[in-house]
């Protein structure tokens, strides 16, 4: 079995085009593309993530960032994001 290279943590990823925010979880909601660095609310932790380390929220805890920039109301808008549950809710949204 041939072995390949690990590659859970890169060093370094490029954001894609067109990208007006991006909140990598890196130990703070800074926001390293754009203008809309986040609040860490209800004592939000980081753990590892797919890529570096990552949000973890359990309970109410959230992050709050501004909108510059950003579609709000009902402008069209696409959010990307990795997300792991431990559990899925039997009823109700899921996040």
């Amino acid at each position: 079995c041939e072995q390949l290279e690990d590659r859970t943590t890169p060093t370094a990823v490029v954001a894609p085009d067109g990208v007006v925010s991006w909140w990598a979880g890196e130990g703070n909601a800074a926001d390293r593309v754009g203008a809309n660095s986040g609040t860490l609310n209800g004592g939000v932790t980081f753990s590892s993530g797919q890529v570096g380390s990552a949000f973890e929220f359990t309970g109410g805890n959230y992050v709050s960032a501004p909108t510059t920039g950003l579609p709000t109301g009902n402008g069209n808008r696409t959010l990307e994001m990795w997300v792991k549950l431990n559990n899925i809710p039997s009823s109700g949204e899921a996040f």
